[in-house]
């Protein structure tokens, strides 16, 4: 009877956050670790640079997820890193999240064998996100530069998680759209997670992470972003228009078309419209708004009810400055453009008063 009362509590929260346009997403950064050493990812920079420190031991993770729970109720939380499955205890860390949240995972499927991809189901995970850029071998290398891991070795997790997954959980394949992709190579993707009764999710390509902000980066040098003569040549001037014609034909393929279509718009502009309803809590204890990625508070050094009032303050900044913009598309799918629910509507309604007030 317990367990029952909780999961209404938390579907009725995740819910309301939902209707009144509060944060209903929240990716938590867990590790500084990974096994790979992703061209594009910050990881081998802030590695070479020294800059990552000790992970924080399960008593902190735990209670960073309880005090994420008291400012901003219950939440879709995705445990990310660089790699969560380098934790020995990540079974453990999906069951305190678990508690008051509705858990994922979002892993490049490296490290999953039978016996962890059971423990994370049984303690609590809902979903998956596993990173498959590409299935040509060669390639893979190139990206992860690390010769150890090949595609069989993604596809195995892959499998082993869908097998062992129990009823309501999900396995999603994620595969990021680089300047080397075509369309070919996506629809093979969408074929084989058909097969094995995975969905697809799509990203563009981005290297516009915190770490990269920081230095020179040379937009022009990078040979994995899309350019605009790849989208004219390569994918027909629409790379939403690609996944939009996949999704009709497989129909295994994730995303909204109103979200889908800001993929052509990231290419072209370099910044992507959002809302302000995705969080990002990086293991430095910094929360940000996903996709904008800008620290508007910090969940160790500020309590819950102050976390809370930080987020409202910098959405009024925002909102002052114009349209919500952002130039990281990074797991954007969704994310960008949530469906207008009721607090978006009242909201709008109040404002104009206001302002005519």
């Amino acid at each position: 009877m317990a367990s029952v009362i909780n999961e209404f509590r938390k579907v009725s929260s995740l819910m309301a956050n939902f209707m009144l346009s509060r944060p209903f997403y929240a990716s938590v950064d867990i590790t500084n670790f990974c096994n790979l050493r992703c061209d594009g990812c910050d990881y081998p920079l802030l590695l070479g640079q020294k800059q990552l420190g000790k992970d924080l031991p399960l008593e902190g993770i735990e209670a960073r997820i309880e005090a994420l729970h008291k400012a901003f109720g219950s939440l879709v939380v995705v445990l990310a890193g660089f790699e969560p499955t380098v934790r020995t205890d990540l079974a453990s860390i999906i069951t305190a999240a678990s508690r008051h949240n509705y858990v994922g995972i979002v892993t490049n499927g490296t490290l999953i064998d039978r016996e962890k991809a059971k423990s994370y189901w049984k303690a609590g995970l809902l979903f998956a996100s596993v990173s498959l850029p590409t299935t040509d071998d060669k390639r893979f290398r190139e990206i992860t530069q690390v010769q150890r891991y090949g595609v069989r070795d993604v596809k195995n997790a892959i499998e082993t998680l869908i097998e062992t997954a129990p009823i309501f959980g999900k396995v999603a394949i994620t595969v990021t759209v680089d300047n080397q992709t075509t369309p070919a190579q996506m629809e093979e993707i969408i074929v084989y997670a058909k097969n094995v009764r995975a969905a697809v999710s799509f990203q563009p390509y981005s290297a516009s992470k915190p770490a990269s902000a920081l230095i020179s980066y040379d937009i022009a040098g990078d040979k994995r972003r899309i350019t605009e003569e790849t989208l004219e040549t390569v994918f027909a001037g629409s790379l939403a228009g690609i996944i939009l014609e996949l999704k009709r034909k497989y129909g295994n393929v994730i995303g909204r078309t109103v979200a889908l279509r800001n993929f052509d718009t990231f290419i072209r502009e370099g910044m992507i419209p959002f809302k302000p309803r995705s969080l990002k809590l990086y293991t430095n204890g910094n929360i940000s708004l996903y996709p904008e990625r800008q620290a508007f508070s910090n969940i160790d050094a500020r309590l819950p009810e102050q976390v809370w009032q930080d987020y409202r303050q910098h959405v009024e900044e925002l909102r002052a400055q114009g349209p919500f913009k952002a130039n990281n598309c990074y797991r954007c799918v969704n994310l960008t453009n949530p469906t207008t629910p009721m607090g978006d509507m009242v909201g709008t309604v109040w404002r104009a008063i206001a302002k005519v007030v």
